[in-house]
C-alpha cells in the first residue's frame, strides 16, 4: 500500500502510515532525501516513522541514495538510524549508484 506525501514539504503523514499498515505488513519503505521533490524528511518524522517500525514490528528500508546532494542550508539529511537508534535492528539502509 502507497502513502502518497502532499505538497507543498512533500513529507508523509505518520497517521497516514499507520492507517497503511496491515497484519501482514512486513516492511516500510522511506526515501529521504527524495528524488525528484527534493524532500528531506525531519528528525520529528523519522522519529515518528521509528516508532511505528518498533510498535508494529516491521522493517524500514530508507533509500538514502541522495544523502550527500541536500543543496539548501534549510534542511539536512539525517538517517532514520541516527534519528532513533533503536531502530538500528530493524532497518536496512539502501544506498544504491546508479
Amino acid at each position: 500500500m502507497f502513502v502518497d506525501a502532499q505538497r507543498p514539504r512533500y513529507t508523509p503523514d505518520v497517521n497516514s502510515i499507520r492507517a497503511a499498515i496491515r497484519s501482514r505488513t512486513k516492511a516500510m519503505i522511506i526515501n529521504s532525501p527524495n528524488n525528484p521533490t527534493g524532500a528531506v524528511y525531519s528528525r520529528t518524522t523519522l522519529q515518528e516513522v521509528g516508532e511505528l517500525a518498533i510498535e508494529f514490528r516491521i522493517w524500514i528500508i530508507s533509500d538514502e541514495r541522495y544523502s550527500r546532494l541536500v543543496f539548501t542550508g534549510l534542511h539536512r539529511h539525517e538517517s532514520i538510524v541516527v534519528a532513533h537508534p533503536a531502530v538500528r535492528s530493524r532497518a536496512i539502509i539502501v544506498n544504491p549508484c546508479s
